[in-house]
C-alpha cells in the first residue's frame, strides 16, 4: 500500500511537469471523476482540461470551483451522452480541432442499474458501451494526440480507466462477447471489467511511449446509484452504516486516482524523456509490475491503495492469446457502428429518398422507431451496406404504396404501422420468437421507449406503472386487433414521456 501522505506529496510535484498539460476527464461531472479532476487542476500549472458529461449544471459548478482552485487553469465542458459511440466521435473531433496533443485521459463514466439490456440505435447495449466500448473509443480516437504528447516536453502521455481492475475479471463468452444474446447485469460487469484489463496490455504493446492503466477505486460513496429503483436505493441507504468501515472517501479516492494517473511508479514501456514517466517515483518505492508481470511494461492493473492488482484468469487468457481476440472484436464493433452511423447521417429529417421518391415522415413520434428498424436491418443482414440500403428502401417504398392503396385511408397512423409490421416480416421472417406471445416481437421497441424515458429523467418505477396501466386499459377491448392495440399503447406511452 502506498501511504496517503506519499500520494499527496507526489501529487503536489505535478508542477514539475511544467505548464500547459492537456487532460480529458470523461464522466468528470460527479463522483470519482470530479474529485480526480479537481486534484489535477489544483496541482498543475496552467492546465487545459476538458470535462465530458451529461449534466451542464454540474459542469458549471465544477468549472467555477476550479477557477477558485487555480485561476490560471482553463476548464471546458463538452456535453455528451457517451452511451452512443457517435457522441464519443463528435467529442473527439471537437478536441482535435483545438488541440495538437493530449497528456492525460481519465475515464470514470458508468452507472449502476438493474435494467436489462438496453440497446442503443447503434445496436449495442448502453451499459456495455459506458463501461467498455466508449472508453476504448476515446483512447483509439485520441491515440494520435497521445502520441504527439510523447514527442514534446514533458513527453508525458497516459490513460486511466477507473472500473474494477483485479476485482471482477472472469470467464468470457467468446461466442457472444458483446452479450447480444445472453445478457445479464453480472455478465456485463464480468465482460467489461475483463476486457478493460486485457485492452490495457494491448494498447501498451502498440503505443510504448504511453502508459495505459485500469484501476479499482474500492467502495466509494458517489451518486452512481441514482438510476436504481427506489427500493434498491433505500436498501443501500439502510446498509450504508455497515459499509462505512470499508468505504474510501471521494477525496482520498480522487487523490489516489490522480497518483495512478501521474506517478512515475507506472511508466510507459519506452519513456521518451526524463518526465515521460510522470512525477518521479517516491524514494523507497520501486517501479510497479505491469499487467503482464514485467516491471514497467506500460500497461497496469492498479488496486484502490495504488498497489498492483492481480487476476489469475488474465494469465490464462494471455497464454491463450485472448488479447488478440478482444482487440479484433473491439475494432470490429467500431467498424460496424461506423457503418450504422454513416447510414443514419444519410437519412434526412423529412424521411427516406429512394428511386427519386421522397417518403415523408408525417408521424414524427414514430419516425425514430422506423429508423431503429432500419438500423437493425443493417446490423442483422449479411449484405453489403449499399445493397442492404437499396433493399431496405425498395421494400419500404413498395410496402407504403401497397398499404395506402389497400386502405385508401387518410389515417397515416394505420398506414405507418402496417408498413412497419410488414417490413419486420420481410427482414426477419424467423425472428418472431416461435411459441411465445406475439407481443414479444415488439419488446425491443418498448425498450427503446424506456431508454428515452430514462434519458429524459423519468424514474424507472414511474415508467413501469404507466406502461402497465396503459396496457391494461388497451387490452380490455377484446374486439380490437391485438397488433393495433399494441401500436396504440406505444403511441400513448410516447405521449407520457
Amino acid at each position: 500500500m502506498v501511504a496517503l501522505d506519499i500520494v499527496h506529496a507526489s501529487n503536489t510535484r505535478l508542477r514539475e511537469l511544467g505548464p500547459g498539460l492537456v487532460a480529458l476527464f470523461v464522466g468528470g461531472t460527479s463522483g470519482i471523476g470530479e474529485f480526480t479532476l479537481k486534484a489535477f487542476v489544483q496541482n498543475t500549472i496552467s492546465p487545459k482540461v476538458y470535462i465530458v458529461g451529461r449534466s451542464a449544471p454540474a459542469a458549471e459548478r465544477i468549472i467555477e470551483e476550479c477557477k477558485a482552485i487555480n485561476k490560471d487553469g482553463k476548464v471546458e465542458f463538452l456535453q455528451a451522452n457517451v452511451t452512443e459511440l457517435a457522441e464519443v466521435d463528435r467529442v473527439c473531433k471537437e478536441i482535435e480541432k483545438k488541440e495538437t496533443k493530449i497528456n492525460l485521459i481519465v475515464q470514470t463514466q458508468g452507472n449502476l442499474t438493474l435494467a436489462g439490456r438496453l440497446e442503443s440505435p447503434e445496436g449495442i447495449d448502453r451499459k456495455f458501451t459506458l463501461n467498455f466500448y466508449s472508453r476504448m473509443r476515446f483512447i483509439q480516437n485520441l491515440r494520435p494526440l497521445l502520441k504527439t504528447a510523447t514527442t514534446t516536453a514533458p513527453h508525458f502521455s497516459r490513460t486511466l480507466s477507473v472500473l474494477s481492475a483485479g476485482h471482477g475479471e472472469g470467464k468470457l463468452d467468446f461466442n457472444d462477447l458483446e452479450l447480444k444474446n445472453n445478457y445479464s447485469g453480472t455478465r456485463c460487469a464480468t465482460h467489461t471489467i475483463t476486457m478493460n484489463s486485457i485492452m490495457v496490455e494491448e494498447f501498451a504493446a502498440r503505443d510504448q511511449g504511453t502508459t495505459f492503466a485500469h484501476s479499482y477505486p474500492s467502495v466509494v460513496n458517489t451518486g452512481i446509484a441514482r438510476e436504481l429503483p427506489v427500493w434498491a436505493r433505500a436498501s443501500l441507504t439502510l446498509f450504508k452504516p455497515l459499509l462505512l468501515p470499508f468505504m474510501v472517501s471521494v477525496e482520498e479516492t480522487g487523490a489516489r486516482q490522480l497518483f495512478i494517473a501521474t506517478s512515475g511508479l507506472y511508466p510507459p514501456a519506452k519513456p521518451a524523456g526524463d518526465l515521460a514517466s510522470g512525477v518521479p517515483a517516491p524514494k523507497g518505492l520501486e517501479t510497479m509490475n505491469g499487467a503482464d508481470g514485467q516491471v514497467g511494461s506500460g500497461g497496469y492493473l492498479v488496486n484502490w491503495n495504488d498497489d498492483i492488482a492481480r487476476s489469475k484468469i488474465l494469465k490464462e487468457y494471455r497464454d491463450k492469446g485472448v488479447g488478440k481476440t478482444v482487440w479484433e472484436h473491439t475494432m470490429g464493433i467500431f467498424e460496424r457502428v461506423e457503418k450504422v452511423n454513416k447510414a443514419r447521417s444519410e437519412v434526412g429529417s423529412k424521411g427516406f429518398k429512394c428511386y427519386g421518391i421522397h417518403l415523408l415522415f408525417t408521424m414524427a413520434p414514430y419516425a425514430s422507431q422506423l429508423e431503429y428498424i432500419r438500423q437493425r436491418a443493417l446490423l442483422e443482414s449479411d449484405l453489403k451496406l449499399a445493397e442492404n440500403l437499396t433493399t431496405f428502401y425498395a421494400a419500404y417504398a413498395a410496402i407504403v404504396t401497397q398499404t395506402c392503396k389497400k386502405y385508401r385511408l387518410d389515417s397515416t397512423e394505420v398506414q405507418q404501422y402496417e408498413a412497419e409490421k410488414r417490413l419486420f416480416k420481410i427482414i426477419w421472417p424467423n425472428e418472431f420468437f416461435p411459441g411465445q406471445p406475439p407481443y414479444r416481437k415488439y419488446i425491443l421497441q418498448l425498450r427503446n421507449i424506456q431508454q428515452r424515458a430514462l434519458d429524459a429523467g423519468v424514474p424507472p418505477e414511474a415508467f413501469d406503472q404507466v406502461c402497465k396501466r396503459l396496457a391494461l386499459a388497451r387490452y380490455e377491448d377484446e374486439e380490437e386487433d391485438f397488433d393495433l392495440k399494441q401500436y396504440r399503447t406505444e403511441k400513448l406511452l410516447w405521449g407520457h414521456f
